[in-house]
Formats: C-alpha cells, sequence, structure tokens
C-alpha cells in the first residue's frame, strides 16, 4: 500500500504491507497501544496494521513504477493500493 502524511510543510510518502490475518509481527513493526491510537489520528485513511507494518520514503525517493514492475515481478497476485 502506498500512503502519505502530511508533514507540515510537506508530505511524506510511505510504503505499507498489508498483511494476511495471524502472521506475526514484523521487526520493527509499530503495534504498540498508544503508537495505534497517534498513527489513527493522523493517519485515519490508512488501516491500522499497515500503518505499523509501513516505512517513510524519507532520504530516498519512491519511484512508483519502479515498485510496480518489482511487484509484477517477484509477486504477481499482490495488488498495490494507493491510499494517499
Amino acid at each position: 500500500m502506498l500512503w502519505t502524511q502530511q508533514a507540515s510543510p510537506t508530505t511524506v510518502p510511505y510504503v505499507g504491507l498489508r498483511r494476511r490475518p495471524g502472521l506475526p509481527p514484523l521487526p520493527g513493526s509499530a503495534r504498540s497501544r498508544g503508537l495505534r491510537r497517534m498513527n489513527q489520528a493522523l493517519v485515519p485513511h490508512v488501516p491500522p496494521a499497515v500503518v505499523a507494518d509501513s516505512r517513510p520514503a524519507t532520504l530516498w525517493h519512491l519511484h512508483r513504477s519502479s515498485v510496480e514492475a518489482a511487484v509484477r515481478h517477484f509477486a504477481p497476485t499482490v495488488e498495490i493500493v494507493n491510499a494517499s
């Protein structure tokens, strides 16, 4: 899932995963109760589980067509969702 968060005066792009139910949390996953509440307030348009498994595209450029090509090649059944 590709999504953005407004961080005045700029917008930060994110790459997140919508994972199958029941899988263990990813290393570094932001799943604490406090973080879930804060994230829900800041980015209500993105499911909390996706936010927890997202990484910001800071200090690098998110090249959407390259992401799409990689997903088509390595995971052809996976859908890329834009939630910006």
